[in-house]
């Protein structure tokens, strides 16, 4: 939300902006600034993963309902430490031999799915409200967990 990227960035172009920040009164400003440049749904953020007793602490159902991205329990400090203790980015190819639901049973929580890429190079974001189902020759990106050593 700088001046250099208002007067360089050509808003239209993008399909898709992610607000993925651990600024928490940021966010709700980064999502409204891009959304007046974009359509209504191409704004997607974190969870803040927060129920905010205090009225003044909540956030607005239609903000809320932008904070969907990847699943409904993945925060910004949940992807950071992930990192932080080592996981990795993985691209999966699907196949005619190992199919979505194969790719599922496989990675059912060792693996955050992150987006999708279509044959034709689509990317489409995971998120709680979307129901996407890859099929062969589409790759799935997903931040894989870093594995607990004792």
């Amino acid at each position: 939300m700088s001046e250099h990227a208002e007067g360089t960035l050509d808003l239209p172009l993008f399909g898709t902006v992610l607000v993925i920040s651990p600024y928490k009164q940021l966010n709700p400003l980064m999502t409204y600034h891009f959304e007046h440049g974009m359509s209504k749904g191409s704004v997607l953020g974190l969870s803040a993963n927060e129920n905010q007793q205090r009225a003044s602490h909540q956030v607005s159902e239609s903000y809320a309902a932008k904070l969907c991205l990847f699943d409904d329990d993945i925060t910004y400090a949940k992807l950071a430490g992930y990192a932080a203790k080592g996981a990795t980015i993985k691209t999966t190819r699907l196949s005619d031999e190992f199919t979505f639901d194969d790719y599922q049973q496989e990675y059912e929580g060792r693996a955050i799915r992150l987006c999708t890429i279509e044959p034709n190079g689509r990317v489409r974001m995971f998120s709680s409200l979307t129901d996407i189902h890859p099929k062969s020759d589409w790759r799935i990106i997903t931040e894989d967990k870093p594995t607990e050593s004792n």
